[in-house]
């Protein structure tokens, strides 16, 4: 009896699976996921549905991605302006903070895209123009998890992923570059 009550008590102690991007699952259905969300929508198309919400007190968007009707991934897409080149890389130090206390230590995978760049001594203005791309990637059993900031246009860009570990050749473009450490 001492044996039975042992073991209903560590199968009602064990923890759900929690959310793997906000609080949906891979593989949900489009919509499963809208009737989930809860922030206002912005965007709706056959493969994609996006939001605006904020994000850790910043403006982001929020996309999901469908492949066949599941869902596959989800992305932040941070949309802070900033008054000087230094807050953006504040700004990433920030989210890989944040996201290393709930994930734990990150892979640092930041990749030169020009190797002669005239910025070497200064990474935030190397990331701006481009020749620079800072990069932390974290995993768990369901999730890879990419915290991205690269530099565009001489804009920076500051993007979070979340890739389902179950459909990952599913996954393909650019973001399939970005899930293989290829971006």
């Amino acid at each position: 009896m001492k044996y039975l009550l042992f073991l209903l008590l560590v199968i009602f102690s064990i923890p759900e699976h929690s959310a793997d991007f906000r609080n949906t699952f891979w593989g949900m259905s489009k919509e499963q996921v809208v009737k989930t969300e809860k922030a206002e929508m912005l965007n709706e198309i056959e493969n994609k549905v996006t939001y605006l919400e904020t994000v850790v007190n910043y403006p982001a968007l929020v996309v999901y991605n469908f492949e066949n009707n599941k869902l596959i991934w989800g992305s932040y897409g941070f949309k802070q302006v900033n008054d000087t080149d230094d807050e953006y890389l504040q700004d990433f130090i920030n989210f890989n903070t944040v996201l290393t206390n709930k994930y734990g230590k990150s892979k640092n995978l930041d990749r030169w895209t020009n190797k002669d760049s005239e910025y070497k001594d200064n990474p935030v203005s190397a990331v701006r123009e481009g020749d620079l791309v800072m990069w932390r990637s974290w995993e768990t059993p369901t999730t890879v998890i990419k915290l991205i900031m690269y530099g565009y246009g001489g804009n920076f860009n500051l993007d979070t992923y979340y890739f389902s570990k179950k459909y990952k050749e599913k996954t393909s473009g650019i973001f399939a570059d970005i899930l293989n450490d290829k971006f």
